[in-house]
C-alpha cells in the first residue's frame, strides 16, 4: 500500500511540475517578409506583408479594411485587404515618393499581436531609388583635355547636387576636381557637366558620384558610382557585337547603357562582381569628325538604336 501510494504521489506530482510555469498565451506573431523588401522602381506598387500564421479570421479575406493596420512613414495614404488569413495587401492612394525610403508602422490589432517586435524591428524600402544610368557626350575611352558631358539618371535631381557631389580623380595620385553645371537649380534626369581643370592626356581618370539623392526625396543614391575607367572588349565588326547583344538578351542580362558615339557603338553592363564592362566596335577611322587641324573632334553621343543593331543580324 504504501508503495501504491509513494507511486501516486510521485505521478502526482510530476503532472504538477510539467504544469507549472507553462503559458497557455498563443506565440507572438512574426512577419515573414515584406515586400518590396529593399528597393522598388515602380512608384505605384502594392506593399505584401506576410506573417507567419493567421491574423485575421476567415470572413475578413478579399474585404477591404475600414482602415488599414499598417502606416507608411513619410505618410501616404493606403487602402488595405486581406489576401489570405496571414497576408496583408497594401495599396497606396497617390504614387509613392521617388528617392524616399519609407517605414513600415504596425498600429491596432496587429501591433498588439506583434508585442514588442512591432516596435524593435526594421521594415523599409526604398521607392524609385536613384541611380546614374548613361554617360553621354564623351568618349570615355579618349576624353579630350576640356570635357563636356552630361549624366542621365532615374529619377529628377538636382544639377547643383550632381556638380557638389561627383568629382573628377586621378587614383594613382589621390587627386581630385570637383565639376561645374551651366544651370545649377532646374531639376532634371539629364545633367550637363564640365570640368574645372584642365586634364593632362594620356593619364587614367575616373569619374565618381556618391550621395546623390532625388529631388525631394530622402534616401541617396545606394551605391557609389566610378565612370572613366573599365575594360572594353572590341568586336571586329558591327554585326559581330550584334550577336553578342542578342546573346545577352537572351540571358536577360540588363545593358546599362547603350550609346552612339561619332568614333564606335558602345554597350555597358555590370559583371557578376559590380564591374562595368564596355562592349563596342569602331566605325571606320576615316569616318570620325576631325578638326581643321586634322585632330579628333569632340561630337557628342547619341543613344544607340538596339533593334537597328539586332536588324544587322538579318
Amino acid at each position: 500500500m504504501q508503495i501504491a501510494r509513494a507511486c501516486l504521489f510521485i505521478s502526482l506530482f510530476a503532472a504538477l511540475a510539467a504544469g507549472c510555469g507553462t503559458d497557455d498565451k498563443p506565440s507572438q506573431l512574426k512577419v515573414l517578409d515584406v515586400t518590396p523588401d529593399s528597393s522598388v522602381e515602380a512608384l505605384d506598387s502594392k506593399i505584401v506583408v506576410r506573417f507567419d500564421r493567421p491574423a485575421v479570421p476567415a470572413e475578413q479575406v478579399g474585404k477591404p479594411v475600414a482602415s488599414s493596420p499598417v502606416t507608411l512613414s513619410p505618410s501616404v495614404g493606403l487602402t488595405a485587404h486581406w489576401s489570405d488569413r496571414q497576408t496583408l495587401v497594401l495599396t497606396p492612394s497617390a504614387p509613392l515618393a521617388a528617392s524616399t525610403r519609407y517605414a513600415l508602422v504596425f498600429g491596432g490589432a496587429l501591433k498588439t499581436q506583434l508585442g514588442a517586435a512591432a516596435e524593435e524591428q526594421e521594415h523599409t524600402f526604398v521607392a524609385g531609388p536613384v541611380r546614374i544610368t548613361a554617360v553621354r557626350g564623351m568618349d570615355t575611352e579618349a576624353a579630350p583635355p576640356e570635357p563636356t558631358f552630361s549624366l542621365a539618371f532615374s529619377v529628377p535631381v538636382k544639377p547643383a547636387d550632381v556638380a557638389a557631389k561627383c568629382t573628377i580623380a586621378r587614383p594613382l595620385a589621390n587627386e581630385a576636381w570637383p565639376l561645374k553645371t551651366s544651370d545649377p537649380d532646374a531639376p532634371s534626369t539629364q545633367v550637363a557637366l564640365s570640368v574645372t581643370e584642365r586634364l593632362t592626356q594620356g593619364v587614367q581618370y575616373e569619374l565618381r558620384c556618391s550621395g546623390i539623392t532625388g529631388v525631394g526625396g530622402n534616401a541617396p543614391m545606394p551605391d557609389g558610382f566610378t565612370g572613366l575607367h573599365h575594360v572594353a572588349i572590341a568586336y571586329p565588326t558591327r554585326v559581330a557585337l550584334a550577336d553578342g547583344y542578342r546573346r545577352l538578351k537572351a540571358m536577360d542580362w540588363p545593358v546599362r547603357q547603350a550609346e552612339s558615339y561619332p568614333t564606335h557603338d558602345a554597350l555597358y553592363i555590370v559583371d557578376p562582381d559590380g564591374n562595368t564592362l564596355e562592349l563596342m566596335w569602331d566605325k571606320p577611322a576615316e569616318n570620325w569628325p576631325r578638326t581643321p587641324e586634322g585632330h579628333q573632334a569632340v561630337v557628342f553621343g547619341e543613344e544607340l538604336d538596339l533593334d537597328g543593331l539586332l536588324a544587322e543580324l538579318g
